[in-house]
C-alpha cells in the first residue's frame, strides 16, 4: 500500500514539475524520477509467465511495440493519443534472446529476461526479419538518450505539425527514433512509438502481450 502511495505522489510532482516548467534542464532530476517510477512499477507488477517465455514466438527478429504503466509511459500515450509508448529491437544473438533499445541509461543490448522484469510491458511483436539493418544497429550501440527530443520537439510537433531541427541531436536517440532509423524510414528523429507502429501496420504480427 505504502509503494501504491508513493507512486501516487511522484506521479503528481511529475505532472506538476512539467505544468510548471520545473524540470525543464534538470536532466538529474528526470531521471532519478524515471529510475524511482520503473523501480515501483516492477516492484509493483512482476511480470507474467507468458511475457518472460514470449521470446520463443519472436523469431530471429522482431520489432517490439510496447506500452508501459509508468509516469512518463502513461504521459507519451496520453500526448499522442495511442497505447504504445516505447519501441525496442528483439534479436536472437549467439542463440541467446536480447533487447537492444534506447532508455535513459543509452542504447544499449540488454538480456530479453531482465528487459521484461525491469520494465515489463505489454507489447505487440512485429516481424524485423530483412527489415532492421543490424549494421545500422551496430553503429548506434552507446549512444546517449535523446531527452531533448522527446520532451521538447515532440510535444511541440504535436502543437504545432512542426519539427525543429537541431544538429546536436543526431548524436542523441530515443526509442522509436532509434528503431526507425535502423529500419531506414524517412524522417525517423520525427516518429513517436505510434507513428512507428503506424509504420509496421503491414508486418507480420507474431505475438501481442497484453496482461
Amino acid at each position: 500500500m505504502a509503494k501504491k502511495k508513493l507512486l501516487e505522489v511522484v506521479e503528481d510532482l511529475t505532472t506538476f514539475g512539467l505544468e510548471k516548467g520545473i524540470l525543464k534542464g534538470r536532466p538529474v532530476l528526470n531521471k532519478l524520477l524515471f529510475e524511482l517510477d520503473k523501480h515501483l512499477e516492477q516492484e509493483l507488477i512482476p511480470p507474467s509467465p507468458e511475457k518472460l517465455d514470449s521470446w520463443r514466438k519472436l523469431g530471429d527478429c522482431a520489432i517490439l511495440h510496447c506500452s508501459g504503466n509508468g509516469i512518463v509511459p502513461e504521459l507519451i500515450k496520453g500526448a499522442t493519443g495511442s497505447k504504445y509508448s516505447h519501441t525496442a529491437i528483439f534479436k536472437i544473438i549467439q542463440g541467446i534472446p536480447m533487447i537492444i533499445d534506447s532508455q535513459i541509461d543509452g542504447t544499449k543490448i540488454r538480456s530479453f529476461a531482465k528487459w521484461i522484469e525491469k520494465y515489463n510491458y505489454n507489447f505487440t511483436a512485429t516481424d524485423g526479419t530483412g527489415i532492421i539493418d543490424i549494421k545500422e544497429v551496430n553503429e548506434h550501440i552507446g549512444s546517449k538518450y535523446d531527452f531533448r527530443s522527446l520532451l521538447i520537439r515532440q510535444p511541440l510537433k504535436l502543437i504545432t505539425s512542426k519539427w525543429i531541427k537541431d544538429n546536436e541531436s543526431n548524436k542523441r536517440l530515443y526509442c522509436s527514433e532509434f528503431v526507425a532509423t535502423c529500419m531506414h524510414l524517412p524522417n525517423a528523429k520525427e516518429l513517436s512509438p505510434k507513428e512507428l507502429r503506424k509504420a509496421c501496420e503491414t508486418h507480420k504480427v507474431l505475438i501481442e502481450i497484453w496482461n
